[in-house]
């Protein structure tokens, strides 16, 4: 990679609240107003630029327009920008009145300052590959590493100390809820709380980085980027499946695979050489936008939406830039141009799909993920068809047809005797009908009977009042001889042109109804029934054929065959072999890859972003403010995936650790973890950020390596406690004087209740479930479709374990969200999210009070606490623990012992309102428990889980 040449260096020297007297830093103090209020007008964007002045690049700040220049180093008296601060013509005040961004006096005063001392410029921060700074020589503190040097640096110029270290309670919930998204459990608390070796803390550390539930933990976010969902959003929103996906990511984080790797493959797997299948299923991440089947929209129109999904997702979680910006402009604030976004675009635009797919399912290109055994498995079922099959053409040989005497039609069917002894019908078509003949078993016997149902040849298209696909609805088929009626014995049914699909019984009782359909025109459809007790040859038999029409459904002709009882049995094999290789076929499942296109699509530069408006053909780059690929490199995803991994590029493992940094202490260093451009947020510790960055590239890009050194940092491990002047000056906690305090993600605040009642199922992977849900809510978005396509908008919900499965697979439908997640601020993932707010509402107690999730968890912890043995001062401590891993104070157990008194005399009044209580969920009740008695620990269960301290971390 090829960066620039900088002829200006970052000042990395003074931290964002810097001292009054320091000198001012061109992109810590001037930038930003530059940026906010200047640069719309007077920045990249040249179509948007007023006056023709640039304030973006030094050239352009002195340049002398009309005899005057914005910027005159060392003289801000002959400075036009200065002028313009405070004109005699309040016509001439910069920025315009009508913009509504003045400038404050603070601001006039750095900018005046700025050109006093020289006027100097300094090229974007995030624009040069980070170099690793040395670590401060300052005391880390006990037990602390190279991020406590730096961070206590700034404390230092801050005249701060930091806080005291968090209990060991505190300490193992926050670490534990951080690696792995779970409260930890009582054991693992007592043996924490018992080691007292120098090292405890960071064996719990390092045992949580090799749980399974890590993995999880890290993907959850990861998910929220990729916009990861189990629909496909736009008009029905209908289903896909993109959980192997998913599952591929859990995985990747579980076996720490190296950064670089694991961004290389979701971009670029498949053009890798000889790519694996978890490659293939890797690059998943491109194709989770939203796509659109929908019958009148424009294809073209559609495709184009894809591809600038793709663009700003991959600008947006790799770079760190608003890079959607240029998409109809050049970009106002970065040095991003509109044909610099389209050759990003043209990198996307060489997948072969349509711009309207995803009707039935995943669209193409899929990728089907078939077990090791999977073929031999197909082969060995393919292997007993064929056998079968050869037994049945033996069999077949054994069929003779009865030659039917005296017939009749009940109902006022003419019936008809055909050459090959089927009876054909006409005449009118009743609403229910017997056929009834008299046969003479031929020689050999019978042990079972064929009825085959057939069209009339010469019949053309429906035919007068006769069915042209050889449908016949037998209610029943009898045959006596001898005055006493044959026992018949339901075998199978196919059509006999075979693997189509076996006839089912229409009432439900095999043997006494039987719908048989030709699979087309003109083709047979049979039925085998064997006999309980063989007929010798020559006896007389009277076949009784019973059947409802159901208006014109009745079989051109029909024909009935008797043969050894060993031939059902065959037919009845063959059937079922069929239908199991049939199915064996449709139990694998697939999930949307890229491929590339042998010849790519030629890509333009779109006026104003849309389709059809297509100008300057650009062929795949990247941005050149941002460097350069590699002379020779290939024009597709690979070499994007490799100029993004590489060590120089100035973004990718900034803008990496600053969202790792971000999900342990909830802000990150770059407050605007989206935003690494001029309208960023400048880093609260720049040289941090800069040493972290470069410690992921040293370490080969190793996230387990990184979240350990965050997690056991001195600071990560102070109290969250604040005082009033802490509060008062960083109410923030960007200074990281005290420990991280924040709530949980929605998802983890339902997994901990699953987990403190014992009702996770901690199953990893698979389909997604679908627990419990308001009735009603998806089927308000359409009322087309049903349950048993993709169209579906009929919530079907899980039972049994999938109930209690992980909120990370949680069935996503783009247009419903999972409702009780997104009260707690869960995105809808349409489009990428970078970061979740926090919000506090009622809605949220109300959720937490009131949803069946909860509800049962509290009934089922409750349960548990019963069932063990306590007074109820010591349950109220340990259900207090369980929830929060802490003992209640003196004051907290006062209180629930109150409530639980309070609950005891309302369930022992109201035994009804007390069994409804706790028939909530599925999961069995517990026995031999009071019904009052359950309900009142179960309402005191519920205040626990709905406390902030659970909910928090």
């Amino acid at each position: 990679m090829k960066i620039p040449a900088l002829t200006l260096t970052l000042s990395l020297l003074c931290p964002v609240l810097a001292r009054a007297e320091a000198k001012v830093d061109f992109n810590r103090d001037v930038r930003p107003i530059l940026s906010d209020k200047c640069f719309r007008c007077h920045g990249f964007d040249e179509k948007e630029r007023k006056a023709k002045l640039r304030l973006d690049t030094p050239d352009g700040a002195v340049r002398v327009l009309d005899g005057h220049a914005a910027v005159v180093p060392g003289q801000p008296e002959k400075s036009e920008l200065v002028r313009r601060l405070k004109p005699e013509d309040p016509e001439d005040i910069m920025p315009p009145v009508e913009m509504k961004k003045p400038l404050t006096d603070a601001e006039k005063a750095t900018l005046t300052r700025w050109i006093k001392e020289g006027g100097a410029y300094s090229a974007h921060w995030a624009f040069i590959p980070p170099q690793a700074p040395a670590v401060p020589a300052v005391e880390a503190g006990a037990g602390g590493n190279a991020v406590d040097s730096f961070l206590r640096a700034r404390l230092v110029d801050e005249k701060l100390a930091p806080a005291a270290e968090a209990t060991r309670e505190a300490l193992i919930r926050r670490v534990t809820l951080d690696l792995t998204g779970l409260p930890p459990t009582l054991e693992e608390v007592d043996a924490f709380l018992s080691d007292t070796t120098p090292q405890a803390y960071e064996k719990v550390v390092d045992r949580l980085l090799q749980s399974p539930r890590y993995g999880e933990r890290m993907a959850l976010h990861w998910l929220d980027l990729a916009r990861y969902a189990d629909t496909h959003g736009y008009h029905l929103d209908s289903g896909r499946d993109m959980w192997p996906w998913r599952d591929w990511v859990i995985s990747s984080f579980n076996r720490n695979q190296p950064w670089d790797a694991f961004v290389r493959e979701q971009l670029a797997g498949d053009l890798l050489p000889n790519p694996t299948q978890d490659q293939l299923v890797a690059t998943g991440f491109v194709r989770n936008n939203m796509i659109n089947f929908e019958g009148g929209a424009i294809a073209e129109e559609y495709l184009t939406a894809y591809i600038i999904d793709r663009v700003n997702t991959t600008g947006t979680v790799f770079m760190g830039l608003t890079i959607g910006c240029a998409q109809c402009h050049d970009h106002k604030y970065d040095p991003i141009t509109q044909k610099d976004y389209y050759k990003l675009y043209a990198y996307f635009n060489a997948v072969p799909e349509s711009g309207l797919d995803g009707n039935k399912g995943n669209a193409a290109p899929v990728l089907e993920l078939k077990p090791a055994d999977h073929d031999a498995r197909k082969a060995e079922l393919a292997k007993q068809v064929a056998v079968l099959t050869e037994a049945v053409k033996k069999d077949e040989a054994a069929w003779q047809v009865l030659e039917p005497r005296d017939f009749k039609s009940t109902g006022g069917a003419t019936l008809t005797k055909q050459a090959d002894q089927s009876l054909l019908a006409g005449g009118p078509v009743p609403d229910k009908d017997v056929y009834e003949f008299t046969a003479t078993v031929p020689p050999g016997g019978a042990g079972s009977l064929r009825v085959e149902v057939m069209t009339d040849p010469s019949m053309k298209g429906n035919g007068p009042g006769r069915a042209p696909n050889s449908s016949f609805v037998l209610s029943e088929v009898e045959a006596e001889a001898k005055g006493a009626k044959l026992k018949l014995k339901d075998a199978a049914a196919d059509y006999n042109q075979g693997g189509f699909e076996v006839a089912k019984a229409i009432d439900g009782k095999p043997g006494t109804g039987w719908a048989i359909d030709g699979p087309e025109r003109h083709a047979a459809g049979m039925a085998w029934f064997a006999l309980e007790k063989p007929l010798a040859a020559g006896a007389e038999v009277r076949v009784r054929l019973k059947f409802e029409a159901l208006g014109q459904h009745e079989a051109g002709r029909v024909r009935v065959s008797v043969g050894p009882a060993a031939a059902t049995g065959s037919r009845a094999e063959l059937a079922q072999a069929q239908a199991k290789l049939e199915a064996f076929g449709k139990t694998v499942p697939t999930t949307m890859v890229m491929r590339q296109m042998d010849k790519p699509r030629d890509t333009f530069v779109l006026m104003r972003g849309e389709y059809d408006k297509k100008t300057d053909k650009v062929e795949p780059g990247v941005p050149a403010a941002l460097g350069s690929l590699p002379e020779g490199a290939p024009a597709n995803r690979l070499a994007l995936a490799n100029w993004l991994t590489a060590p120089q590029n100035p973004l990718m493992a900034r803008v990496t650790v600053n969202r790792f940094w971000a999900m342990i202490y909830g802000t990150g260093l770059v407050k605007t973890l989206n935003d690494f451009g001029s309208q960023a947020e400048m880093p609260s510790h720049p040289q941090l950020l800069d040493w972290l960055a470069t410690e992921f590239i040293r370490s080969g890009w190793d996230v387990k390596h990184l979240m350990r050194l965050m997690v056991t940092s001195g600071a990560y491990r102070q109290s969250a406690a604040v005082s009033p002047a802490l509060q008062e000056k960083d109410p923030g906690n960007r200074l990281l004087a005290r420990g991280p305090r924040f709530r949980l993600a929605a998802e983890f605040i339902r997994d901990g209740a699953l987990a403190v009642s014992g009702l996770l199922h901690d199953q990893i992977g698979g389909p997604s479930v679908s627990p419990y849900q308001p009735a009603g809510l998806w089927e308000e978005l359409s009322s087309r479709g049903d349950s048993k396509n993709w169209s579906a908008q009929i919530y079907e919900q899980s039972h049994g374990p999938d109930l209690y499965r992980r909120g990370m697979y949680t069935f996503w439908k783009r247009t419903s969200p999972p409702p009780s997640l997104t009260t707690f601020d869960a995105p809808d993932r349409e489009i990428c999210c970078v970061s979740r707010d926090r919000t506090c509402t009622p809605l949220q107690s109300l959720i937490l009070l009131n949803d069946p999730t909860y509800v049962e968890a509290a009934r089922v912890l409750a349960g548990r606490l019963l069932s063990a043995p306590g007074t109820d001062a010591e349950r109220v401590v340990r259900a207090f623990r369980q929830c929060t891993q802490r003992r209640p104070t003196e004051r907290e157990s006062g209180v629930l012992a109150k409530l639980l008194d309070q609950q005891r005399k309302r369930f022992a009044a109201d035994p009804a309102a007390a069994e409804k209580l706790i028939a909530t969920g599925e999961s069995p009740r517990e026995s031999g428990l009071s019904a009052p008695e359950h309900a009142a620990w179960t309402s005191v269960c519920s205040a626990l889980l709905n406390l902030d301290e659970t909910v928090t971390k």
